[in-house]
């Protein structure tokens, strides 16, 4: 497993299992927001554009989520 995926896969993780966590305690979202991110990012260098976008809107939506 390169550095590359190795990155991809600890933010899709963080991912699934702040979804998870999210009811717990507000952090979770604000965990989940950073890991969508990180997977946003992670596309951008696998050349996904389209996933990168989604991701990133992902993203917004849960810092707007962590915000409220």
């Amino acid at each position: 497993m390169s550095t590359t995926e190795a990155f991809g896969f600890t933010c899709v993780t963080m991912m699934f299992l702040s979804y998870l966590l999210d009811k717990r305690a507000k952090a979770w979202r604000l965990v989940f927001a950073l890991s969508c991110f990180g997977a946003s990012a992670y596309a951008v260098l696998i050349g996904s554009i389209p996933f990168a976008i989604v991701e990133g809107l992902w993203g917004i939506v849960a810092l707007r989520r962590w915000a409220v």
